[in-house]
């Protein structure tokens, strides 16, 4: 590759430059994968020594965001398998947090806490796989819609809890 009006040391060095700055990259993101994994197991251990079902459920809703992200890895590198391992592992995190409210014997309407944190997480993990399957394949795109049907269904089991609470507007 030749630059105009630069010397060859100029041009090696600018080469030299990029190979470092896009290995930086590609190591930045592998410790940004262990970092996350490292998040996941920690979160994943914490939940079984819960007792309190708002944290219970906090803790769940970490999970499954963690695990929403690895999902978008999967579907960027359009791994089929990985992207069905953890929207599975996704669904199984937002349904535990759901049987975790549900089976807490709180009234939902007079201690929304929690109940509200699980509806408010989904909503914005609804529009984030709703972006996730825009463009893929049509075997991968049926895994992401099967999570959106999960989702969906303990938004809305959340919201008819809440009741007269989700009538009223976020803020």
């Amino acid at each position: 590759m030749r630059f105009p009006n630069t010397s060859p040391a100029v041009a090696i060095l600018a080469l030299c430059i990029l190979s470092v700055i896009s290995g930086c990259a590609m190591r930045s993101s592998g410790a940004t994968d262990l970092i996350r994994a490292e998040q996941l197991a920690t979160e994943q251990g914490r939940v079984y020594d819960l007792s309190d079902p708002v944290a219970k459920t906090k803790s769940y809703v970490k999970i499954s965001e963690i695990l929403l992200d690895f999902a978008a890895d999967a579907a960027k590198a359009r791994d089929a398998r990985l992207l069905t391992t953890r929207l599975n592992q996704y669904t199984a995190a937002i349904r535990n947090a759901r049987d975790t409210m549900t089976r807490s014997g709180r009234n939902a309407e007079q201690l929304p806490q929690g109940f509200d944190d699980l509806e408010g997480a989904i909503n914005g993990q609804l529009r984030h796989l709703e972006n996730m399957s825009r463009g893929l394949p049509a075997d991968q795109s049926q895994v992401v819609e099967a999570a959106i049907e999960a989702a969906t269904m303990v938004r809305e089991d959340m919201l008819r809890l809440l009741g007269s609470q989700a009538a009223k507007p976020r803020t």
